[in-house]
């Protein structure tokens, strides 16, 4: 019986450490497009279809806006995005370079030109990160500039933690040993 237990808490061991693939942990979340479409005079598009591509994976998501033009496409991981969106009666606008962080809701609001459905306007400047919601202030560090970041600060190794003076609103931080 005893040696059943052994051989039972080493194949346990051997799956948690060999059969676990992907650490899950490793994951930062997902985020969310949210927003409204309008006509030029500012009406809403109601029914209007909009498409989320993931620029990385190629993954589209697609959402309808309600009667009052408002959409809220959900649980997208993070990455750059590019929406299309389409109506009847309207030409089609494309919106390139779309960040989404993750755990974040980004507000991107789009005005159908009226026109024939055969015509796609693309937009290929970023929207600004502007967050109508609410008085929040907060930012994210990407990757690209944190490896940009020195490796040593007042002779001690890098500490994540030591760059959210970096970040705008951020004061009063005095700095304490590693």
């Amino acid at each position: 019986m005893r040696i059943d237990q052994t051989w039972f808490r080493l194949a346990l061991v051997f799956t948690c450490l060999f059969g676990s693939g992907r650490l899950n942990a490793q994951m930062g979340g997902t985020g969310s497009i949210q927003g409204t479409i309008t006509d030029p005079s500012g009406a809403a598009v109601p029914l209007a279809t909009i498409t989320a591509t993931n620029v990385a994976t190629n993954a589209k998501t697609t959402q309808q806006t309600t009667e009052a033009g408002f959409y809220s496409i959900a649980a997208l991981p993070a990455g750059q995005y590019t929406l299309n969106v389409k109506a009847t009666g309207f030409q089609s606008v494309t919106q390139e370079k779309v960040v989404v962080d993750a755990l974040a809701v980004l507000t991107v609001n789009l005005s159908l030109p009226v026109g024939s459905v055969g015509e796609t306007v693309t937009v290929t400047s970023a929207p600004p990160p502007l967050n109508t919601a609410d008085a929040t202030l907060g930012s994210n560090m990407r990757n690209e500039l944190y490896t940009a970041l020195p490796l040593a600060m007042n002779g001690s190794p890098r500490d994540p933690t030591a760059f959210v003076a970096l970040v705008p609103g951020v004061q009063g931080l005095g700095t304490q040993a590693a």
